[in-house]
């Protein structure tokens, strides 16, 4: 004999009866022992929890929901459905056949017009600055090579689109698919806009895979200034004479930057090879000890063990190898200034126990430095740099006289 439902506990004391009856008159409902399902949160957690149980759960609403009963409105408002989210119970409502009702900040329908001129516009041309215009009307008036003529395709295509959506701002009865209408033109224009801006990021990538030197600062500013590239962007360079592949960083200015990182299987000894490559900002030193140790014998050094063997190459050990590129180490104590004519600076960093050092490089371009830390995997921008000088042992990397 089936049991009628002891009805809802109320944490706080009390009890309310049960008014979830099937057939939706008001009446206590029929439970196997105990409260339904409506009036107990364990058995409607065990309901939603089963395919079954969740459809049995589904088609009470749907029947409460077309005989129009308030039990139907009551089983949210006062049953254990009101403890659901808001989009379990949107979920429960849909499935009763109640239409579906989204906020509109979470419905993607208020949206619905800024998808349709998207979709009928295309992707609009981002506003050039002032900057960018000047660069842009530089370039295209001088000769005519296959980068100016992207950068004249470029601006052709923007100026264009300008005018189309001017002239469609006009003709408000013009159609959309129609070719003489402003709103296709303008669409046209657009797609040809961020295809041109497409082959110019491909031109700008294959530049700088080449590798060093890089002569072309001025494009890369001015792809920063564009927002064709981003900053911290790492392009593999085209060598493979070397273990660890370099790159080349591209800075926030547009800077282009050469740099090796150590490697998983590098030790403290190559540190310094790949510091004087970072910091003459090209690959120079591909060989280990045999020619720095015969140049050093032939201008009548005692080569020690010690400074090839211990945990980085000695300060003599690492001028000498310098010095086959025409340049060479000068110790560097002022903080304040720059050294005049240094192609950038050498440093002995780590803490004070000798098997932590290592060396590390720093280049300037323009008004900034750069750490070029092998141990790391891209260069760091330094705002103060002096501080760096005092801390650790610094040498200027300066030409021979």
């Amino acid at each position: 004999m089936p049991k009628i439902c002891t009805g809802f506990v109320d944490p706080d004391g009390g009890v309310r009866p049960c008014i979830f009856a099937e057939d939706g008159q008001g009446g206590p409902a029929q439970s196997k022992g105990g409260s339904c399902l409506f009036c107990d949160a364990g058995k409607l957690e065990l309901a939603l929890g089963s395919r079954i149980g969740k459809g049995n759960l589904v088609r009470r609403l749907k029947a409460w929901h077309r005989k129009g009963t308030p039990v139907y409105e009551a089983a949210f408002t006062f049953g254990t459905l009101c403890a659901l989210s808001d989009s379990k119970r949107q979920v429960l409502r849909w499935g009763a056949g109640e239409p579906a009702r989204f906020e509109r900040k979470t419905s993607w329908l208020h949206r619905k017009k800024l998808r349709l001129k998207r979709f009928l516009w295309g992707r609009p041309i981002p506003v050039a600055s002032n900057e960018s215009l000047q660069y842009l009307r530089n370039e295209v008036a001088s000769s005519s090579t296959y980068w100016q003529n992207l950068l004249c395709s470029f601006s052709v295509c923007r100026k264009m689109e300008s005018t189309s959506s001017a002239r469609k701002a006009k003709k408000r009865n013009c159609g959309y698919w129609k070719k003489t209408s402003g709103t296709a033109a303008a669409r046209n224009w657009r797609r040809k806009w961020w295809r041109v801006r497409r082959l110019i990021k491909e031109q700008l990538l294959a530049w700088a895979a080449k590798g060093p030197p890089w002569n072309c600062s001025a494009e890369f500013q001015w792809a920063m200034e564009e927002e064709i590239l981003e900053p911290g962007l790492h392009v593999s360079l085209q060598s493979t004479s070397i273990e660890n592949h370099p790159i080349c960083f591209v800075a926030e200015d547009g800077e282009l930057l050469y740099f090796e990182r150590n490697g998983p299987y590098g030790n403290k000894l190559t540190t310094a090879m790949r510091s004087i490559n970072n910091a003459l900002g090209k690959e120079v030193v591909k060989t280990y000890e045999t020619e720095t140790s015969n140049h050093m014998q032939e201008r009548g050094y005692a080569l020690h063990p010690h400074m090839v063997t211990g945990c980085i190459y000695s300060p003599l050990y690492v001028t000498n190898m310098l010095q086959a590129f025409g340049f060479k180490l000068q110790l560097w104590r002022d903080s304040q200034t720059w050294p005049a004519g240094a192609k950038s600076l050498l440093q002995i960093r780590g803490k004070d126990a000798w098997y932590t050092q290592y060396w590390a490089a720093l280049t300037r371009r323009d008004d900034k430095v750069y750490l070029l830390d092998c141990q790391k995997d891209a260069p760091v921008h330094i705002p103060k740099w002096q501080q760096s000088v005092v801390m650790y042992i610094t040498y200027a990397v300066v030409p021979l006289q």
